[in-house]
């Protein structure tokens, strides 16, 4: 399982696909840390999948998920491992390109890494 941005519309250039598995394993910590910055937890951007029966997709605004990731990859953070701060780091250049795009974004709780053409079709946002 793997918690990934998920955009209004194709962004180009997003490299969050294979990543974001440490995001999940690690919310919690990351909620905490937020809390303590005073920025939105991550938890709070996440969002029903339009591709599941009687879930509702929310968008939310890249530049607020952008302020709590550059939050959370300041050095004064909690020491994250490596994994969990490359993570946050594909998400931060991510959410700045979505944002000099303004493009929404959300995050979904996804499992596994392969995506068919006829999902794709079918989505109304977009993993890239």
């Amino acid at each position: 399982m793997r918690l990934l941005p998920y955009f209004e519309r194709p962004l180009g250039g997003a490299e969050t696909w294979l990543a974001g598995k440490s995001l999940l394993s690690h919310s919690r910590r990351l909620d905490a840390a937020a809390a303590q910055f005073g920025v939105q937890p991550l938890s709070e951007f996440a969002s029903g999948d339009d591709m599941i029966r009687d879930e509702k997709l929310c968008w939310f605004s890249a530049e607020d998920g952008l302020r709590t990731v550059e939050r959370l990859t300041q050095p004064d953070v909690t020491s994250f491992p490596t994994e969990v701060i490359s993570d946050l780091v594909r998400l931060r250049d991510a959410l700045r390109l979505a944002c000099a795009k303004e493009v929404q974004f959300c995050l979904l709780l996804r499992e596994g890494s392969f995506a068919s053409g006829q999902e794709m079709d079918q989505r109304r946002g977009s993993f890239f």
